[in-house]
């Protein structure tokens, strides 16, 4: 009998294992880590040439994965550029990175991309170089990392993806409050919502 529960208990953590490690995986990067490949060389939509390390904020950076042609990204446009000009001046630095492959889906390209006409940098990720290491799947997808660009926070931009007058937990402008004054974010880890990025 004994051993029969150890063996059914054994099997549960063993589940329970998988399920952790699986959820784990589609979050990408894990909290704590370092802002990937940020001193590699990649084409912003302009074409210009551009390491992460000159994009990021004083005091924080996020990174949001993005698409031209996502519905889930054009619901959250108004709300990304308002995040981003008020608090672009707190110290904290916006990045888009587009990781669709600009040859299937040419409204995806960098000329198309420029068109966009964004205030903030806008990354070309043509290779999927950054998508792969951030382990990013989904757009939009944010990241938000810190002063010493360690990643604080990892999901949707709030509860309500699809409209912005039902937001109640705005995720993201929680986690960048909480940057900009040095406290510890509340919900680090929220699951991310919209279009698969087609690399």
């Amino acid at each position: 009998m004994y051993r029969k529960r150890s063996a059914l208990v054994l099997l549960i953590l063993l589940v329970l294992g998988i399920t952790v490690s699986n959820t784990a995986t589609a979050q990408g990067i894990s909290t704590g880590s370092t802002l990937p490949l940020i001193s590699e060389s990649f084409q912003d939509a302009t074409g210009k040439s551009v390491r992460l390390s000159d994009l990021t904020g004083s005091k924080g950076t996020v990174v949001v994965f993005w698409s031209n042609e996502c519905p889930w990204t054009s619901k959250a446009e108004g709300r990304v550029m308002d995040l981003a000009r008020t608090y672009g001046g707190q110290g904290i630095g916006f990045i888009l990175i587009n990781s669709n492959d600009p040859v299937a889906f040419p409204k995806e390209n960098a000329e198309a991309s420029s068109k966009k006409g964004y205030s903030v940098p806008y990354i070309m990720d043509v290779d999927s170089r950054l998508s792969s290491a951030f382990g990013a799947e989904r757009m939009p997808h944010f990241y938000v990392f810190d002063g010493s660009n360690k990643l604080v926070y990892s999901g949707a931009i709030d509860d309500s993806p699809g409209d912005p007058s039902n937001v109640r937990d705005p995720y993201l402008k929680n986690a960048l409050d909480a940057v900009v004054s040095g406290a510890e974010v509340g919900t680090p880890v929220t699951k991310s919502f919209g279009c698969m990025i087609k690399p």
